[in-house]
C-alpha cells in the first residue's frame, strides 16, 4: 500500500474530535511504513461549525496532508460517501473510516499497512475496545468483546476501524453508502455485505486498534436495549432486501422465537435473586430483556419498522 486517506465523518463532537484527529496525525508521524497517509475530515452538519478548530488541530502536525470538507446533507451515509470521493480525488490506493469518537493506538498506521501487505484481503477491521466514561453498572458488557483470529474472514464489519481498497470504490461497479438510510443506522454494515455478496475478502486485524469513548447516555440499560433491537433490525433489513423476505424469515424467526421463550426465565431467575445478589439479578434481568430486544428487533426488520436514533447526536 503506497497511499492511505483516512477518513473522519463529524457532527457537534469537538472534543471528540480533537482527540480523534491527534490520535491519527500521531499515528501518520511515527509511522515507519513510508505509507503516504493523509487525513480527510467531513463535518456533516446544518452548519459548519469545527472547521477553525480542525485547523488548529492540524496545524500541529505540519508533516499531515489534510481535507476538510462541509456536507450540509445530514446523514452518515451521506457524510461517508462524500470522504470516498475525496479519497479517490487525491489518488488513495486504500480508504480508511475512523468514527470521531475513536482513538487510534499507538502503531494502528503500522498494523493495517501490514495487514495489507499479509492478508491478502480486499478489506479489512480491527477491534474496537470500550471507554467508559464513568463507573459502568453490574450489568454492562462491554461491546465488541468478541475474540478472532487474525486473517479471520468476516460477511460484514462497522465503519470504526475498517480499510477498504479503492478498486471497490471506483469505476462501474463502485460501491457506496446506501444513503436512504442516512438516520437508521446500519448503512456500514448493509455496505459490506454487499461487498461480500460480491466476492470481496473481508478480515480480521488482530493488532489494529482503535478505543472508542462511551458517555454515560450510552451505558443505560434502556440504551442498550434500544442499541441492540435497533442493530438486530438493521441486519434482518439488509438480510431482506439481499435474500427476500421468505429466505429472512427463514432465518430469523426461528431464533427470534428461541430467545423469546428463554426471556421470561431469566426474568423470573433475576427477579428471583435480588434479595441474594442485586449485581447478579441486575445481570440476569438484563440478559433478559436483551434477548427479547433481540427477538423485537428482528421482527421489526423483517416488516420495515424503521426508527431513526441518529437525528440526534450522543456525545460531544
Amino acid at each position: 500500500m503506497k497511499r492511505l486517506g483516512i477518513t473522519v465523518c463529524t457532527r457537534q463532537r469537538p472534543d471528540m474530535l480533537i482527540r480523534c484527529l491527534r490520535s491519527i496525525c500521531i499515528n501518520i508521524v511515527e509511522d515507519v511504513s513510508e505509507t503516504d497517509c493523509f487525513v480527510v475530515i467531513v463535518e456533516n452538519d446544518i452548519a459548519p461549525r469545527s472547521k477553525g478548530m480542525i485547523d488548529e488541530v492540524c496545524s500541529n502536525f505540519p508533516q499531515v496532508d489534510y481535507y476538510y470538507e462541509y456536507e450540509p446533507s445530514v446523514g452518515i451515509p451521506i457524510a461517508r460517501n462524500k470522504s470516498i470521493e475525496i479519497c479517490l480525488e487525491n489518488e488513495a490506493e486504500w480508504v480508511a473510516f475512523v468514527d470521531d469518537d475513536e482513538v487510534l493506538e499507538a502503531g494502528w498506521v503500522g498494523a493495517m499497512v501490514r495487514a495489507v501487505n499479509t492478508l491478502e484481503a480486499d478489506a479489512l477491521t480491527g477491534p474496537v475496545h470500550s471507554l467508559p466514561t464513568s463507573t459502568p453498572p453490574a450489568w454492562w458488557e462491554a461491546p465488541y468483546s468478541f475474540q478472532r483470529q487474525r486473517g479471520e474472514l468476516l460477511e460484514t464489519a462497522g465503519t470504526g476501524n475498517t480499510l477498504i481498497n479503492c478498486r471497490w470504490l471506483a469505476g462501474g461497479s463502485a460501491l457506496r453508502f446506501d444513503e436512504s438510510l442516512r438516520f437508521t443506522g446500519g448503512s456500514d454494515s448493509e455496505f459490506f455485505y454487499r461487498f461480500t455478496d460480491l466476492g470481496g475478502q473481508l478480515k480480521w486485524v488482530d493488532d489494529a486498534i482503535v478505543t472508542e469513548t462511551l458517555p454515560a447516555a450510552r451505558m443505560t440499560m434502556r440504551w442498550s436495549l434500544n442499541r441492540r433491537a435497533r442493530t438486530q433490525a438493521n441486519n434482518v433489513r439488509s438480510f431482506r432486501h439481499r435474500k427476500g423476505l421468505a429466505s429472512a424469515a427463514l432465518k430469523y424467526v426461528p431464533a427470534s422465537m428461541r430467545r423469546l421463550f428463554k426471556t421470561l426465565p431469566y426474568l423470573v431467575a433475576g427477579v428471583a435473586c435480588m434479595p441474594i445478589s442485586k449485581p447478579l439479578s441486575q445481570r440476569l434481568i438484563f440478559k433478559g430483556l436483551y434477548l427479547g430486544a433481540s427477538a423485537m428487533g428482528a421482527f421489526r426488520g423483517l416488516v420495515g419498522w424503521e426508527l431513526q436514533p441518529y437525528r440526534r447526536v450522543e456525545g460531544n
